[in-house]
């Protein structure tokens, strides 16, 4: 009984290790954001924003940025300027005082 126990704990934190949380928690504006960044990537073919290798979080996150940022944004910087915000927004998230002392 003991053997089982310790099999079960471990499988329930391995599982839960590997979930992978959603920035955007609710399905249907989830698909709407995707789909307002998939209009926005349609319109403007120039940009090349890479996202399949990113976490779940992270890409959600940037398909937000670049669905609704300001179109003279989308000009001013690579995608890896708005990548590195993304993920020092959410490590100060993380901080209890975000990144003060």
């Amino acid at each position: 009984m003991k053997k089982i126990l310790i099999v079960a704990a471990a499988v329930l934190a391995f599982v839960a290790c590997q979930r992978d949380p959603h920035f955007i928690t609710d399905k249907n504006y989830r698909n709407e954001v995707h789909a307002d960044f998939e209009v926005r990537m349609a319109d403007f073919p120039m940009l090349e924003v890479r996202l399949d290798t990113l976490s779940t979080m992270e890409r959600e996150a940037m398909e937000f940025l670049y669905a609704y940022m300001p179109l003279s944004d989308l000009a001013d910087y690579e995608p890896s300027f708005y990548l590195n915000q993304v993920r020092y927004a959410f490590k100060a998230r993380h901080r209890p005082h975000g990144f003060l002392p």
